[in-house]
């Protein structure tokens, strides 16, 4: 006889957003705060998808709350999945600590920065082992569209450089930090090849840092335009304004952002066996 199966994911899984380190804490303690007060006779193992292999912030700070946590990695060899060793490992855990203390056991879902690709796949298979959906891939799918979704902004660079021949083109991030540059992607063309006077380029196209492909959605483009010597304009290109801000030297234009909205997905079955929580 299957139990009642009550599980929560936290709601900062959902978001791109990075909370700083005083309101991440905060944010923690009062959720489990609540949790506890919700459910005084349940017991809690929270299961979190971590960066790195020190031990996770996440888990110092439920510990003190006497919540179980077991810290899984966010990758293997560089892919964002975990040996299949693991997955089995994490689904008999969680089905026997389900079914522990009466029923009344509750399992939380979290995951650092970067790893939601590994909790989606894994809360998926969690669904469908504990038979709360049905179909692999479907479910899959549906966990994924409850992602974060990061605002897309177009962004338009007058670069006002004269090539010919072999050319490489190297796109850097500049941080906080003025001095410090991080490599976003790179890629190397010759003119001759050019058609129509455009370059059109995609992730696959790109020399990318392996840890830094997360970073990149499946649809990210880069399209780089050239123009005849002739009608090349001035050398010095005019200040441009971005959102509310004076940026001299290359000119940079900002789009209306593009943001989808989240679905109305049904979680898991209306049946009573189940329950699932968004902590907030």
């Amino acid at each position: 006889m299957r139990g009642h199966s009550t599980f929560a994911v936290f709601h900062s899984c959902f978001s791109s957003e990075v909370l700083p380190e005083g309101i991440y804490q905060l944010y923690l303690k009062e959720i489990i705060t609540d949790l506890h007060e919700e459910f005084p006779d349940s017991s809690f193992l929270a299961f979190n998808f971590r960066e790195g292999e020190k031990r996770s912030q996440f888990a110092g700070i439920l510990c003190e709350y006497d919540v179980t946590v077991m810290d899984y990695p966010r990758q293997y060899e560089g892919c964002p999945l975990l040996p299949l060793s693991l997955i089995r490992h994490f689904l008999r855990v969680s089905e026997s600590w389900l079914y522990l203390g009466n029923s009344q056991n509750v399992v939380l879902f979290h995951c650092d920065r970067g790893s939601w690709l590994v909790l989606a796949f894994v809360l998926a298979g969690f669904l469908v082992y504990r038979k709360l959906h049905s179909g692999e891939r479907k479910t899959l799918e549906m966990v994924y569209k409850e992602g974060p979704k990061k605002d897309c902004d177009v962004i338009k660079i007058d670069i006002q450089c004269l090539v010919q021949g072999d050319g490489v083109l190297e796109c850097v991030h500049l941080d906080l930090d003025p001095e410090r540059e991080v490599m976003m992607f790179r890629a190397m063309f010759n003119t001759a090849f050019i058609r129509s006077n455009i370059l059109m380029l995609n992730s696959e196209n790109l020399d990318i840092l392996w840890d830094s492909k997360a970073r990149f959605p499946k649809g990210f483009r880069a399209e780089v335009l050239f123009g005849d010597v002739e009608t090349r304009s001035p050398s010095k290109a005019p200040a441009a304004i971005l959102n509310g801000e004076e940026h001299g030297g290359l000119p940079i234009e900002a789009f209306s952002r593009v943001q989808e909205l989240f679905g109305g997905v049904d979680w898991v079955d209306s049946s009573n066996d189940a329950t699932l929580w968004l902590l907030k």
